[in-house]
């Protein structure tokens, strides 16, 4: 009977933690034969935004904000795909700009941490602003934020699932990681 309270004790903190902090992984101390919870840190952070992708099929332009009212479930044209990860709002240690470009003539949104690429703005590409701050390298609950770019279309691609595109298909490049996001 001893056991049962000690573990129902532990499974009421545990329970307190998971709704006060957000776990994402509920499990109880060593101590009493069980993991130890483990926190998320998307969800102890309430900077973090997830970061939507969205396609518009007849412009081909894929769109990624961390405002899910700029498009909400699809509007414009464009197409809610899902979650890519989550981002910073606000720029943390170890963290960089992430910058949003928009080209009106060839109807394509551009992301990169270098600000060098573009700079304010250039070959056609208006600067928008930050979209928010995310890892150059690799992080702890981190994923690779992956580039692509179409050559034939003039349009750019970005995901965390390497599979949907791999080295390189339906005529975009592969370009490389362009950050970490949170999972």
């Amino acid at each position: 009977m001893k056991n049962i309270a000690k573990k129902l004790v532990v499974y009421s903190m545990v329970g307190m933690l998971q709704i006060g902090l957000g776990a994402s992984m509920v499990s109880a101390s060593p101590a009493y034969g069980f993991e130890r919870v483990q926190f998320c840190e998307k969800h102890q952070n309430r900077d973090m935004s997830p970061l939507y992708r969205y396609f518009n099929n007849s412009t081909g332009d894929h769109f990624y904000t961390t405002n899910f009212e700029e498009l909400g479930n699809g509007n414009n044209g464009y197409t809610y795909e899902g979650i890519q990860g989550y981002i910073f709002q606000r720029q943390h240690p170890g963290t960089v700009p992430l910058y949003r470009y928009w080209n009106n003539n060839s109807r394509d949104h551009f992301y990169t941490t270098n600000f060098d690429e573009l700079g304010n703005g250039r070959d056609g590409y208006a600067f928008e602003r930050i979209q928010g701050y995310v890892y150059d390298r690799r992080r702890e609950n981190t994923i690779p934020l992956r580039r692509y770019f179409n050559g034939g279309n003039g349009h750019h691609f970005y995901t965390t699932n390497f599979h949907e595109l791999g080295r390189g298909n339906d005529g975009y490049r592969y370009e490389g990681i362009q950050c970490y996001v949170l999972k």
